[in-house]
């Protein structure tokens, strides 16, 4: 009989979520869980720290190729396993509670709510320059209080049911769809492009191999969110056709509008310009001045608030189902797993995770600053913290290296499942098998040594964490639920 714990058990008397998102749905939860800030925000980052175009243009490339293969294999693990928890089910059941236990906690902690609180960050600084004053130094207390209101929002939408969120989620997508499109074909439409900007240069920030590594955090920050829709693959209808559907038609649409904006940036900005661009302006807002005059700072702005607004989403809408098959399991306090018996939705995961966010939103900066104080401390100065980068890079750079532990298990889940339990049901079965989950695997690993390497502090701190889940796992042990056998 088997001991791993069931969180998708269907004798359970209490509420149930509700399979209501079509494939529409769940294809724009993927592509509007990946398109927040990055792709609009991050362009500096990347030409910092490689200094060519070439170079430039491979990091999105090798990037949205490596999250494509992971698409591509966690297509198989959402229609096998289409259960509320995503990655956490698949941890569960090919490495058994401890590893899934862990990925939960790293969600709640670091991975989910730090991706929140720099998506709130950046929503309420940008929304803080159209409205004059607020945008001002003096004022970071209130656009802190602005990002915690717009996740207050968000979870009272949520709370009233997956279908909401899954409305205000294909609104925001099509808009931000269309914004990049839009910034992909504007300098060819207005004639005001410079090919020679390809040419132009800067000397990078860093050596050639930790350049790379801290150009990819950036664009790995870009392309995170692709794995959004296993958390709520119990609420998507035909999960074993619209599941794989949704993850690669969504990848291939993202790398298409990557591309497209990232070379319309180098097209309308030499390398010495986008390397130049510190947070304000940002780069879009930059690329659109050069285009549009005054008017594209307005028309930047707004795209960014609707495109971080619709991520912001994503997050509330997903993140909280991890927590929830982690309490079904009895694997977290108890009243997470509650249902809402009339809206169908985890109403205690959600609040709890989002309540947390917000710490986060308020106190990031503060703590970010000591825990490098104390590592450069402990290490007799090996590691070191650099006070100047903003909360916004700060906590994408928490985000990226504890969750790519996590994705790459989640994965490499789809080799060891095919082992160990081959009689599971698979609506699909993963294109290129075992190249395709290997190519992830490896390539993932060699970008976390690099990214270690690049961000130290923020990796030990990712690593810490992870750490104390191991301790929190022994508290959480005793009510682990068994369910029987099979899936």
């Amino acid at each position: 009989m088997s001991t791993t714990p069931r969180s998708d058990d269907a004798s359970r008397s209490e509420p149930r979520l509700l399979r209501v998102l079509g494939p529409w749905g769940a294809m724009t939860v993927v592509v509007g869980s990946v398109i927040g800030s990055g792709i609009f925000l991050k362009a500096n980052v990347v030409a910092r720290a490689v200094g060519r175009f070439d170079l430039v243009i491979t990091v999105w490339v090798v990037c949205g190729l490596i999250s494509l293969l992971g698409a591509l294999a966690s297509a198989e693990l959402g229609a096998m396993l289409p259960h509320a928890g995503g990655s956490y089910v698949y941890l569960r059941e090919a490495y058994g509670p401890l590893t899934a236990f862990l990925w939960g906690w790293t969600e709640f902690w670091v991975a989910r709510t730090g991706s929140t609180a720099a998506l709130a960050v950046v929503f309420a600084d940008r929304l803080g320059q159209l409205i004059g004053p607020l945008g001002s130094s003096g004022y970071a207390w209130a656009r802190r209080d602005l990002a915690v209101l717009a996740i207050v929002l968000l979870v009272a939408i949520n709370l009233a049911g997956a279908r909401w969120g899954g409305y205000v989620q294909s609104v925001t997508t099509g808009i931000k769809a269309g914004s990049l499109i839009l910034i992909a074909v504007l300098p060819f439409l207005l004639r005001r492009y410079d090919v020679a900007n390809l040419a132009t240069t800067v000397v990078p920030n860093k050596n050639l191999w930790l350049g790379f590594a801290a150009a990819m955090a950036a664009v790995f920050w870009a392309y995170d969110g692709w794995g959004n829709i296993g958390p709520v693959a119990e609420e998507v209808r035909d999960p074993g056709r619209n599941i794989p559907l949704a993850l690669i038609g969504g990848l291939f649409l993202l790398i298409t509008l990557y591309l497209g904006a990232t070379l319309a940036y180098h097209l309308v900005l030499p390398m010495s310009v986008l390397a130049g661009i510190e947070r304000d302006p940002f780069v879009a807002q930059v690329a659109l001045e050069r285009l549009l005059g005054p008017a594209g700072t307005t028309v930047a702005i707004g795209i960014v608030i609707c495109s971080v607004f619709g991520a912001l989403n994503s997050n509330v809408l997903t993140g909280p189902r991890v927590i929830f098959a982690m309490a079904r399991d009895g694997l977290f306090l108890a009243p997470m797993r509650r249902v809402h018996p009339r809206w169908g939705t985890p109403l205690n995961a959600i609040l709890g995770e989002m309540a947390w966010a917000c710490v986060l939103v308020l106190f990031a900066e503060r703590f970010a600053g000591r825990l490098g104080g104390l590592l450069g401390m402990i290490s007799g100065g090996r590691y070191s913290y650099d006070p100047s980068k903003d909360p916004f890079n700060t906590l994408t750079d928490f985000v990226i290296f504890g969750s790519y532990i996590f994705y790459t298990l989640a994965v490499a889940a789809v080799l060891v499942l095919r082992v160990r339990r081959p009689d599971l049901p698979r609506p699909y079965r993963t294109w290129g098998y075992p190249w395709v989950p290997v190519l992830f695997v490896v390539s993932s690993v060699g970008f976390l040594g690099s990214m270690f390497l690049a961000t130290p502090v923020e990796s030990v701190a990712g690593l810490g964490f992870i750490g104390l889940g191991v301790i929190a796992y022994q508290f959480c042990r005793p009510n682990l639920v068994s369910r029987g056998d099979g899936i």
